[in-house]
């Protein structure tokens, strides 16, 4: 399934959650410190947890 973190395309398992797809677009960045502190909102504003359901081409933002 193709979803968008920080508007980069990031391919996860269909029925990822959250954490899945940030988990794998951190570690395409080697951005493991931000893993602690992790805040996401979708494309909206709005803050969503980290085991929030995700669909194809559902776009989240890692603050």
């Amino acid at each position: 399934m193709k979803v968008f973190v920080n508007d980069v395309e990031v391919n996860i398992f269909e029925g990822a959650r959250v954490i899945d797809a940030a988990h794998k677009f951190i570690q395409q960045f080697e951005l493991f410190e931000k893993l602690r502190r992790l805040s996401v909102r979708d494309a909206f504003g709005n803050h969503i947890g980290l085991d929030g359901a995700l669909r194809e081409g559902s776009k989240i933002y890692l603050d």
